[in-house]
């Protein structure tokens, strides 16, 4: 998944001088908590970049499994 952070975030980065095909698009920051038997039991995914998982939630389940 991609998401285009707007003018604003463009007026202050070209994003086309980083990324491999000169796009203008971020990826979608992404959290996956997998266990031992390939089972996705957690994810976080959120297009705005500052609201990650909570590393106290990831603890939690790491501690559960």
């Amino acid at each position: 998944m991609q998401f285009d952070p707007g003018e604003d975030y463009h007026n202050r980065r070209d994003l086309t001088k980083v990324n491999g095909n000169r796009s203008k698009l971020l990826p979608v920051p992404a959290t996956f908590i997998i266990n031992q038997s390939s089972t996705i039991i957690a994810s976080h995914v959120e297009a705005n970049y500052t609201e990650r998982m909570r590393i106290e939630e990831i603890i939690k389940i790491l501690e559960s499994i």
